[in-house]
């Protein structure tokens, strides 16, 4: 007797967060770490590279949650309150983001990419683009 199964896959996983980070899976060295937007959760698992830091993950150890608030505070700046709004606010920040802040991201966290709002301003070559998006590389 057959079962509907309802099932999930990756591929089911669709939009402009979706697109660029297959389009880092197939185009840059696996092991590179990434400089994201704060609410890219899927993106590690999509492009198969780790990350600095996002705003969905967070570790249950008390020393690594640690870690994760130090790195969300350096990458998206620090924000008032907390949930939903403190989220807008580290978007607001991140879109802002200089290029001068994210070389110095790119050194401390030997991170040698990163994935930034289509609008955001970048002076370098651009390796990726599509409608929200745009992935750089930092050195």
């Amino acid at each position: 007797r057959d079962i509907f199964k309802p099932t999930y896959q990756w591929a089911d996983v669709k939009g402009d967060d979706a697109d660029i980070a297959r389009w880092v899976k197939a185009n840059t060295p696996p092991g590179t770490v990434w400089i994201t937007p704060p609410q890219f959760e899927a993106f590690r698992l999509l492009a198969e590279r780790p990350i600095v830091v996002d705003w969905t993950s967070i570790p249950f150890q008390e020393d690594a949650m640690r870690e994760w608030r130090r790195r969300i505070r350096v990458v998206y700046g620090d924000v008032p309150g907390g949930g939903f709004v403190a989220l807008q606010g580290l978007e607001r920040n991140y879109r802002t983001i200089t290029p001068e802040r994210l070389a110095q991201l790119s050194v401390e966290f030997d991170a040698p990419f990163a994935v930034i709002d289509r609008r955001t301003p970048w002076p370098g070559a651009i390796l990726y683009e599509n409608g929200a998006y745009k992935a750089v590389s930092l050195r």
